[in-house]
């Protein structure tokens, strides 16, 4: 005896075309973009406005006529007695184009206070 299978007796295989899958995937990551959006919106409100930035330093403007033998460090030590030489020596470096003094030359420089 021979077995005859009927076509209606496979099992069917129904798959959606690709553009399907694509269109669903694209529409999932445009609804998980909206929710973060929305969870960020509402963060954002129940947070409140943030504070201000602060102001800026004061700054101090000073001339210095530079004298035989002085240095960067000298002037700076003149300028700002007991306090952290370096950002001094730097606004000194900046206002003077370098490190290379000339006796008689003006310093105008921003000292941050």
């Amino acid at each position: 005896m021979v077995a005859i299978a009927h076509p209606a007796a496979r099992p069917v295989s129904f798959r959606l075309p690709a553009d399907t899958y694509r269109r669903r995937r694209l529409g999932a990551l445009g609804l998980v973009l909206v929710i973060a959006a929305l969870a960020l919106a509402l963060v954002t409100t129940l947070i409140g406005p943030t504070e201000a930035a602060p102001a800026p330093a004061p700054v101090a403007v000073v001339t210095h006529v530079v004298q035989p033998g002085d240095t960067l460090w000298s002037i700076a030590n003149d300028l700002a007695p007991g306090r952290d030489l370096r950002p001094v020596v730097d606004a000194l470096a900046a206002a003077n184009g370098g490190a290379v003094l000339v006796p008689g030359q003006r310093i105008v420089v921003n000292i941050p206070d």
